[in-house]
C-alpha cells in the first residue's frame, strides 16, 4: 500500500468515531513492515475507538505514548509527571523490540519485561505506526485485540 493511501484509509480509522473492529484488522494487515532503527524516538500514542476494554484502562493511566531509546531501552507505557517529563509513572517497566510472527507475517514487536504482553507495530507512513497489543486470553475483549496508533514526536 503507497503511503498516501495508507494515510487516508488510518485518518479515517483514527477519527473520533467509533470505527468496526474488522476494518482496523484488515487495516493492520496492508500495512508494511519496519526495522528498529525505524522507531527509535518518541511516540504519542492513541488508542484506536473499536470498543475494546482497553481503551477506558489506558484513559485511567494518563498514557502519553511510548519512548524507544534503543532495542532494550523502552518506556512501554510512558506517562507525563508534574514537571512533565515522560516516566513509568505505574511500574510497566521495560521492554524490549523483536522480530515475532503476529497473523501470519513477521512484524517488529516490542516484548514486556514484567507482564505478558506484546505489541506488534506495522508502519502506516514515516511518522505513524499501527499497533496491537497481545498476550493471550487476558488482553481480548470478546476475541478482539487492543489497536493503537503511535505518532512520531
Amino acid at each position: 500500500m503507497n503511503p498516501d493511501t495508507a494515510r487516508n484509509r488510518f485518518t479515517e480509522l483514527e477519527g473520533g468515531d467509533p470505527v468496526d473492529h474488522r476494518r482496523v484488522e484488515a487495516f493492520f494487515d496492508d500495512c508494511g513492515p519496519l526495522d528498529i532503527d525505524d522507531i527509535i524516538g518518541e511516540w504519542r500514542g492513541a488508542p484506536l475507538r473499536t470498543g475494546h476494554k482497553g481503551v477506558a484502562q489506558l484513559d485511567g493511566l494518563d498514557w502519553y505514548g511510548k519512548v524507544f531509546r534503543s532495542r532494550f531501552d523502552i518506556t512501554p507505557v510512558a506517562c507525563r509527571d508534574a514537571s512533565g517529563r515522560l516516566t513509568d509513572r505505574h511500574g510497566y517497566g521495560g521492554a524490549g523490540l523483536w522480530r515475532v510472527e503476529f497473523r501470519g507475517v513477521v512484524s517488529l514487536s516490542l516484548v514486556y519485561d514484567r507482564h505478558p504482553i506484546v505489541d506488534h507495530f506495522r508502519r502506516v507512513d514515516e511518522d505513524t505506526l499501527i499497533g496491537v497489543m497481545d498476550g493471550g486470553p487476558d488482553l481480548l475483549d470478546e476475541g478482539k485485540h487492543f489497536y493503537f496508533s503511535l505518532r512520531r514526536r
